[in-house]
């Protein structure tokens, strides 16, 4: 099957490698990307289906979004022209009611017709729904011929105000024959209706209401002071994003977290799903990198006692084992004080990740970073060091980075969001952690001795 339209789009990826061109694709229903056009045979990197998507037609000339149930594409197009044709072309599947993998149906009238009251109900919502669909390709349309005006389109000229005007009437036009079929019922439909059921202006100049693209029924044409309105699955945002880019993403937003790591039953402990667990801690050590060569020791702490466990952990030959299975044989085996044992490798893994939560919680108080590791070192980790390494670890404290360049590395984005992001992270890892403390005392393993 034909696709409904096909092309290259710039497709946000993230901080590192920023925009990237990628292969699109509008079929059957769903929006997929490629890695390029020779790989439209092959499965796609990532797809939305447009029949719960919403599209977003930003301010600037060339972005526009496409938000489904598994997260936003972020889309560029290379010029205004191109992206006119994207818009258009999902907002036609979306207004056909399209749903991935279904048969095409039959497309939206571009032209009204007037409605007949015969039928009941049930052909009073097919009615209305055949309006909703109507409104929708009306005031896509619209929308991006004001994109066109706002961006300074040279080709904008008599004929395109014409087409607006056109474009005025036929959504003025539907509002009307929408308020005609609302009053004939005794409920309001189901699903949610653009404008809102009869909502008109009587004050409007031209005596006939006008709905803007953001479902907003106004007497003037321009919609520019209009708040962002959600209107049959098309967003329009308001504010001017001359060059608008996804919300920044920090460290700690992208970072693999301990969320799903703990299962909770009823009277019982908490279960600890190791290879979630095992993953998560593994996502941690980048961050301690970011805090330079002066906690080395505690990386090279946490990595190799990540490795005892994950050794203990490939002993079940892929079973979906716990820490508690981990724990729990090792102590059949009376092998919990061996050199290799995963047991005493989880307790110091515990020790050095209730650090970072200290050290985080210190540096969200807005302490500099040294004084923040040096607090956060005397509440954990000092208490089972001897004098020795107790000296190794205070000069190793006093070097780690200022606070503003550790900013930086965790960045980019303002400071409150990367500490948001953090109390979010260290709050998922604070549960694990104490569920941890948990199973260790319930085996005895708790112990106190300093190295």
């Amino acid at each position: 099957m034909a696709s409904d339209h096909e092309g290259e789009l710039q497709k946000w990826t993230n901080y590192y490698t920023g925009w990237q061109t990628r292969y699109f694709t509008v079929k059957e229903g769903m929006l997929s990307y490629y890695a390029c056009k020779a790989d439209v045979a092959k499965a796609c990197r990532g797809s939305i289906n447009l029949a719960t998507a919403e599209l977003t037609v930003c301010r600037d000339a060339l972005h526009f979004d496409v938000s489904g149930l598994n997260g936003t594409i972020y889309l560029k197009a290379d010029s205004l022209a191109q992206r006119q044709k994207w818009v258009l072309a999902i907002a036609n599947v979306k207004s056909r009611g399209e749903s991935g993998n279904t048969s095409r149906r039959p497309s939206v009238p571009t032209t009204p017709t007037t409605p007949t009251h015969a039928g009941g109900s049930s052909g009073a919502a097919d009615r209305i729904e055949s309006i909703r669909r109507e409104l929708l390709a009306a005031a896509t349309e619209f929308e991006v011929t004001a994109r066109r005006v706002e961006s300074g389109d040279t080709a904008v000229n008599a004929s395109t105000a014409d087409e607006a005007r056109q474009l005025a009437h036929r959504i003025g036009d539907g509002c009307l024959r929408l308020v005609d079929e609302l009053r004939g019922l005794s409920v309001a439909p189901d699903r949610p209706l653009p404008g809102g059921p009869g909502a008109t202006k009587p004050d409007s100049p031209s005596g006939t209401p006008f709905m803007s693209p953001t479902g907003v029924l106004e007497g003037d044409a321009s919609a520019a002071s209009v708040p962002p309105t959600e209107t049959a699955g098309v967003v329009e945002s308001s504010v001017a994003q001359p060059s608008r880019l996804p919300e920044e993403k920090t460290f700690f937003s992208e970072v693999h977290d301990f969320s799903g790591v703990l299962t909770v039953t009823d009277g019982g402990p908490c279960s600890i799903d190791a290879a979630k667990f095992l993953a998560a801690a593994s996502a941690l050590l980048p961050f301690l990198d970011r805090l330079g060569s002066a906690l080395a020791i505690v990386k090279s702490d946490i990595s190799g006692n990540i490795e005892k466990v994950r050794k203990a952990f490939d002993k079940g030959n892929g079973a979906s084992l716990t820490l508690a299975d981990i724990v729990r044989e090792e102590v059949k085996e009376k092998r919990t004080s061996a050199s290799d044992s995963a047991s005493d490798a989880l307790l110091w893994l515990k020790r050095a990740l209730r650090f970072i939560c200290a050290f985080m919680g210190e540096f969200a108080d807005g302490k500099e970073t040294a004084s923040a590791a040096g607090v956060a070192y005397s509440r954990t980790l000092a208490h089972y060091h001897g004098w020795l390494v107790r000296g190794a670890f205070s000069m190793a404290m006093k070097s780690v980075p200022y606070r503003n360049d550790l900013l930086k590395q965790l960045g980019p984005g303002p400071e409150d969001k990367i500490l948001q992001d953090s109390a979010r992270y260290i709050e998922s890892l604070d549960g694990v952690l104490s569920a941890v403390e948990e199973l260790l005392a319930s085996f005895g393993l708790n112990k106190d001795e300093k190295v």
